[in-house]
């Protein structure tokens, strides 16, 4: 991965989760009144920004997430401990996990980045989605297990949360798309 993919992924992570921290999370907080609210989201941006990175760079832009995640992780508690770099290094792990086992069900290298990989005729919004919901189980279960395995519905919201912030994220891709996609003419492309 280059330098310049390296900042690109790291900086969009890191708006993503200043995104995540300084305008859902507080609105969040005035609709939420449960004992959880202070460790997961409902509606996570930053699940689908990390499926996005991890499609266009491939398993290498781990470094980047877990970077990214560990930084948000101090501003917003002021303290690095081990909980917290597990839990960053667990929400990057939850990625790279299906987007290894797409790479390994079509043939490729296990670290490549399935976006721009021009030999592949499936719909890419459609392995955006299974690869967010996949990584989302992934990333409930990890955080199970990190805080305890309580029984107070804690894998439910983290799927919750991720799929919701992927999906939001989705249909942010598909509105630019569409938008790229009918300037085309414009440009000189011809569009079908």
């Amino acid at each position: 991965m280059t330098r310049s993919n390296f900042i690109f992924a790291f900086g969009i992570l890191f708006l993503g989760f200043l995104l995540q921290t300084y305008a859902i999370w507080p609105i969040e907080l005035l609709f939420r009144q449960d004992a959880l609210v202070d460790i997961v989201s409902v509606v996570f941006v930053p699940h689908g920004i990390k499926v996005l990175v991890f499609m266009m760079f491939g398993v290498a832009v781990l470094p980047a997430t877990f970077l990214a995640q560990l930084i948000n992780g101090y501003l917003l508690f002021g303290t690095i401990d081990f909980t917290g770099v597990i839990s960053a290094l667990a929400g990057s792990i939850c990625i790279a996990i299906p987007i290894m086992l797409h790479n390994l069900s079509l043939g490729r290298k296990l670290a490549a980045a399935p976006l721009f990989n021009a030999t592949t005729t499936l719909n890419m919004f459609w392995t955006f989605l299974s690869v967010a919901c996949v990584a989302s189980l992934f990333n409930g279960m990890m955080h199970t297990a990190i805080f305890g395995f309580p029984d107070n519905g804690l894998p439910f919201l983290y799927l919750v949360g991720d799929v919701t912030g992927s999906l939001i994220v989705c249909m942010l891709l598909l509105m630019f798309t569409k938008v790229i996609i009918s300037q085309m003419p414009n440009l000189g492309v011809k569009n079908d």
